[in-house]
């Protein structure tokens, strides 16, 4: 009796510890993933080969969406004049599956990180080589691989969560879009064939 008691209770001692395993708990900026095209995560669900191969990605855009919560976010949250992640958590990353043009510099295809320098009139959107960090604590800005300027506007909405989307402003021309609060800024990106 005594053998089965302490067998019974390595078992329920070894079952406890595996379900006591610890998870994260849910993260307060989620990780999300923006899309040019927008549907391409959906492609086959398509019904023709052409139209799935319409869809195939030629952005993505991997980013952590941090919340307003009624904060100021650009010049006291996120500080202006200040290199920024571009979201929260990790450093931003996008990959290109086609060689793209930005601010006049060829970037081949490939995964990048994405970082920003906003100020009060105008933001520059960083593209560099070393990706998986978290922020940008380590950046190093011999890393960049291209560079581009926009100027910020207002938004007629408060936009609650840090949101990036891409869009074709005309052909062969994809615009990167990021709002948050009550400011938006769009970035050109060339496609190349």
């Amino acid at each position: 009796m005594k053998t089965f008691i302490t067998t019974l209770s390595i078992i329920l001692g070894v079952t406890f510890n595996i379900s006591a395993q610890d998870f994260n708990d849910l993260d307060k900026s989620p990780l999300d993933v923006a899309y040019y095209p927008t549907k391409a995560a959906f492609r086959f669900f398509e019904k023709t080969p052409e139209k799935t191969k319409a869809l195939e990605p030629v952005m993505k855009v991997y980013y952590s969406r941090p919340q307003k919560k009624g904060r100021k976010v650009f010049g006291e949250l996120v500080p202006l004049d200040e290199l920024w992640r571009t979201g929260a958590n990790e450093a931003a990353e996008i990959t290109f599956y086609k060689d793209v043009k930005i601010g006049g510099t060829t970037v081949k295809a490939g995964s990048y990180a994405l970082a920003a320098f906003p100020t009060a009139k105008e933001w520059t959107l960083i593209i560099n080589s070393v990706k998986d960090n978290w922020g940008v604590y380590v950046y190093d800005g011999n890393s960049n691989v291209a560079e581009v300027k926009s100027t910020p506007y207002k938004s007629k909405d408060t936009i609650e969560a840090f949101s990036i989307v891409m869009y074709e402003k005309s052909t062969g021309l994809v615009h990167l879009k990021m709002g948050w609060d009550d400011t938006i800024v769009e970035f050109p990106i060339e496609i190349l064939d």
